[in-house]
């Protein structure tokens, strides 16, 4: 694996990857990852189809230990302390996941952006802060005056959106995002983007992506999974190459990312 330090261009860690295995049951899904990830930036996570992007996603905010039969090894490091120190409700507030398909609940607008800060206790304007989490999404302007309206009425744009936001009334330092423009017209996808990257300048944005462009144009650092045979005759997921974006799709260090990046770019 050719993985470039974050710590060495002078930016904070947040998210301290090492040595991650993944299990299900006795089989290893991903094997040997290790990366750091750097305050307020993009990461994209690019890689064919079962290559390990969700997976690592889920063991980010411990997701993954809700699925049946799967354990992870290695150990992840959030603020500096193990990932599994924490408590795991804190985690999932301070990690949300957006998956690529909307979640919402069979509620208003207002009820689905509410839902986890009334579920954690918050206890400041609820009002406000459901106003700043769709304004933070570009969505205020356009639903402020129909939030008692349900939320499956919207467009999957726009439901992909409040999902953001939900996200963001938890008030966390992490968004994690799988493949959030899947489903998404070529101008639809292009208004997410943009939201992304106004996002990063807040939040560190860490996102599984199947849009080699999309990673190209918007992330700021990039991470290649790849599937790779094994001596005992299996193949598991790996991390081939971790580093800034451009230097990744313009000077590639493994033969792999060099053959993906440009048999697909």
């Amino acid at each position: 694996m050719t993985a470039l330090d974050p710590i060495a261009i002078g930016q904070d860690t947040l998210l301290d990857v090492h040595h991650l295995s993944v299990f299900y049951r006795h089989q290893l899904l991903v094997s040997n990852v290790s990366l750091r990830i750097p305050r307020r930036q993009l990461v994209m996570f690019i890689g064919a189809s079962g290559s390990g992007k969700s997976l690592l996603l889920q063991c980010f905010n411990r997701l993954s230990e809700m699925l049946p039969g799967i354990h992870v090894t290695g150990a992840i490091y959030y603020r500096q302390h193990n990932l599994y120190d924490w408590d795991a409700f804190q985690i999932r507030r301070r990690l949300p996941m957006i998956f690529s398909r909307p979640s919402l609940f069979p509620k208003s607008i207002y009820d689905n952006v509410a839902f986890g800060a009334r579920v954690s206790g918050y206890q400041g304007d609820l009002d406000a802060l459901v106003q700043s989490a769709l304004a933070q999404v570009d969505l205020w302007e356009t639903l402020k005056d129909h939030l008692d309206t349900p939320a499956l009425h919207l467009s999957l744009e726009q439901q992909q959106r409040l999902c953001l936001a939900r996200a963001i009334a938890l008030q966390p330092e992490i968004l994690l995002l799988d493949d959030p423009c899947m489903g998404l017209d070529t101008a639809a996808t292009r208004r997410m983007e943009e939201c992304l990257c106004h996002l990063k300048q807040t939040y560190t944005v860490i996102m599984a992506t199947h849009h080699l462009r999309q990673a190209a144009r918007i992330s700021d650092w990039t991470a290649f999974l790849a599937v790779q045979p094994t001596s005992e005759g299996y193949a598991v997921n790996q991390l081939i190459e971790y580093a800034p974006t451009r230097l990744l799709f313009q000077k590639p260090q493994h033969p792999l990312t060099r053959n993906y990046v440009s048999g697909r770019f």
